[in-house]
């Protein structure tokens, strides 16, 4: 597994204080799923990680296309609305953009360098059921949003890679998580 590469990243900030939360957003998609399937590893016998590239092994290459922060006024000023206005806090939750979004595609390569699949996937940030009802904490955070995003992808990829071919892995219908 390469380590995820901002090299395809759409609209880099200019200034430097927004180019380490990328980059920081890269490195958090990488040690997650290391650690993810660092732990897929060391439980299952069929699948294993090597330390670098091998003849007989299956590549994975992870880039991080675009990420777009959240808007924590919007949503802190939601949030306040949804307490002192009956549903204004569900009207909110629904904008998409006050959340950010966040994108990536990933390549699979089989041993001798062909590639054999390749997936990309785009979400904007999701309100946690728990954050519909009372107050999501990932609201007070630029990229909380992405970061519960590319947690979902990492489980989604410990799925493919530790399933048969005939596996289907759905994206979760909601989440329970306010962090």
């Amino acid at each position: 597994m390469a380590p995820v590469t901002l090299e395809y990243f759409d609209g880099m900030p200019s200034n430097m204080q927004g180019r380490r939360e990328i980059e920081k957003l890269a490195a958090y998609f990488d040690a997650r799923l290391k650690a993810v399937l660092g732990k897929l590893d060391a439980r299952d016998n069929t699948f294993h990680l090597v330390a670098a590239p091998r003849p007989d092994a299956y590549t994975v290459q992870i880039a991080l296309l675009s990420a777009k922060a959240a808007r924590p006024l919007e949503n802190i000023a939601g949030d306040a609305a949804g307490f002192f206005v009956r549903g204004a806090g569900l009207i909110t939750a629904a904008d998409s953009a006050s959340k950010g979004s966040v994108s990536m595609g990933a390549r699979y390569y089989a041993p001798g360098g062909k590639l054999v699949a390749e997936v990309a996937d785009f979400q904007y940030g999701r309100t946690s059921l728990f954050g519909m009802v009372l107050v999501d904490l990932k609201d007070f955070s630029f990229f909380a949003y992405q970061r519960r995003t590319i947690d979902q992808w990492v489980d989604q990829f410990a799925r493919l890679f530790t399933a048969t071919h005939a596996t289907k892995v759905k994206k979760p219908l909601f989440s329970l998580s306010p962090v």
